[in-house]
């Protein structure tokens, strides 16, 4: 390539460079011939490399490396994403990201976009229809109203993992050997998900046991829940309760799929 050193004129002249094409690097070497005139020298210097600009990442930063790319260069704790959740990492930027340590996961950042829990009870003494969720009376925490009352539905807000528990009192009729019950179901858009049963034999009148259920389920946005009495068997028995509250239903968010509220 030309330069001001192929000229042949009896006078100094400069030639410097910038490399702007990443792909030529790195440097290793550099290559010239003689000066054209006998009596005139040349000096080369290959100066220090100096690196401008910044990379663009897409979306949210979710490693050390994405941090590194866009200007951060302070070492310590970041928060990033992952595939589903927030994550908690340590990145060492006196390395580079190829060096082992670099970067380091310490764990998962327990992040909502909005809180959900509620806890719902019975007041009524007698509940016995079947095949239809169990409507509640009163509502001790509701955060995020995802708790139809009335309806006994709680709908899902966000995608994610939710713990349910319910717990209810069932009353007996006097009965010589026959046997009576009463079967709870957990529903996850009318498929039967969970159950719990109370069951026994020659009870006395007003005879009481209790009956409780747990689930851990991964639910979508929309998805609804519901527990409702399957069967009864026997002289109708019944879920009871007074201001006491023997019967209620609870639920929370546990962790929210955040990767599907950023594709919204």
């Amino acid at each position: 390539m030309p330069c001001n050193c192929d000229s042949s004129l009896p006078a100094p002249f400069v030639d410097s460079g910038i490399i702007t094409d990443k792909s030529v690097l790195p440097i290793t070497r550099l290559n010239f011939g003689r000066t054209i005139l006998e009596y005139s020298s040349g000096v080369h210097t290959l100066g220090r490399f100096e690196c401008s600009g910044q990379k663009a990442v897409e979306g949210m930063a979710s490693s050390c490396e994405d941090l590194w790319r866009i200007g951060h260069t302070l070492s310590g704790l970041y928060s990033v994403m992952g595939v589903t959740k927030v994550e908690n990492i340590y990145c060492d930027f006196t390395k580079l990201p190829d060096d082992a340590g670099f970067q380091k996961w310490i764990g998962y950042n327990d992040v909502k976009s909005m809180p959900v829990y509620f806890y719902v009870q019975r007041n009524s003494q007698v509940f016995n229809a079947t095949k239809t969720p169990i409507p509640f009376e009163t509502a001790k925490l509701n955060l995020g109203g995802a708790m139809n009352l009335s309806t006994g539905i709680f709908t899902a807000p966000r995608t994610g993992t939710y713990f349910f528990s319910f717990t209810g009192m069932t009353v007996f009729s006097a009965t010589s050997n026959a046997v009576q019950g009463l079967s709870i179901g957990l529903y996850l858009n009318d498929v039967l998900v969970g159950a719990s049963e109370a069951e026994d034999s020659n009870t006395i009148k007003g005879q009481n046991d209790q009956l409780s259920l747990q689930s851990t389920l991964h639910l979508q946005a929309g998805d609804q829940i519901w527990v409702q009495i399957d069967y009864t068997q026997g002289t109708l028995p019944y879920l009871f309760d007074n201001p006491y509250h023997f019967t209620h239903f609870n639920g929370w968010l546990l962790e929210e799929d955040l990767s599907a509220l950023l594709l919204q």
